[in-house]
């Protein structure tokens, strides 16, 4: 069984190497995790020894398919505890991806393996991001984009929201901007890509930073 940081490790690389769909630079891991360059170097030597990833001096890191498959295990199991924590516990969804930070780690297939059943295996958890199955496959996904991208004068849904600050992910929600909510985008503009969304709560002004961090998809 790995360690909790090994585990941590994987599944940052996952997702950074599955946002920029190249090897992954050291420095974008420590600062994902928060971690000295020393400390990343360090973990990234240990995990290439177990043959779970190869480095590339100023190409970055890739997962093996080893390192690939642990690293959606862990995902797998924060997304299931994400879901149940708000279908069946009540949590608010801002709350709920610390608190699946810790279970991750602690959590049997088996259990899993009955939490998913018993949300009758949801594909994607509160924040629109997709759950990979037991095999590790992923929920095919409508073509993104960021919301700083869009169009004006056009209507989106709401598909993915980036969960790491808990504000954000609060505020999301208390102006209508989850995963499965209509928006529609009134102005862009192009100087500092801020853009001015209506919802079902409102019309607001998004600076850019915010509209990056929300995936949109269009209506049909």
């Amino acid at each position: 069984m790995l360690s909790v940081s090994k585990e941590d490790f994987l599944k940052a690389v996952y997702k950074l190497e599955e946002e920029s769909h190249a090897p992954v630079l050291l420095s974008a891991v420590a600062r994902y995790l928060q971690l000295s360059k020393a400390a990343v170097g360090s973990m990234r030597k240990k995990l290439e020894g177990e043959g779970l990833l190869s480095y590339s001096r100023g190409k970055g890191i890739r997962l093996s398919a080893n390192g690939r498959k642990l690293a959606l295990q862990v995902l797998r199991r924060h997304r299931i505890w994400e879901t149940f924590l708000v279908e069946v516990l009540g949590f608010p969804w801002e709350d709920v991806h610390a608190e699946a930070e810790r279970l991750e780690h602690y959590s049997s297939e088996a259990l899993i393996a009955r939490m998913d059943a018993y949300l009758l295996h949801p594909r994607f958890d509160p924040h629109g991001h997709p759950i990979p199955d037991k095999e590790g496959r992923m929920p095919e996904i409508c073509g993104l984009l960021h919301l700083a991208k869009a169009q004006r004068e056009k209507t989106y849904e709401v598909a993915r929201v980036n969960d790491l600050d808990e504000r954000l992910v609060q505020y999301l929600g208390e102006i209508g901007l989850s995963p499965g909510k209509k928006l529609e985008v009134l102005e862009r503009f192009d100087f500092d890509e801020s853009v001015q969304v209506r919802t079902e709560k409102g019309v607001y002004l998004l600076s850019s930073k915010v509209a990056n961090e929300i995936r949109i998809c269009e209506t049909t």
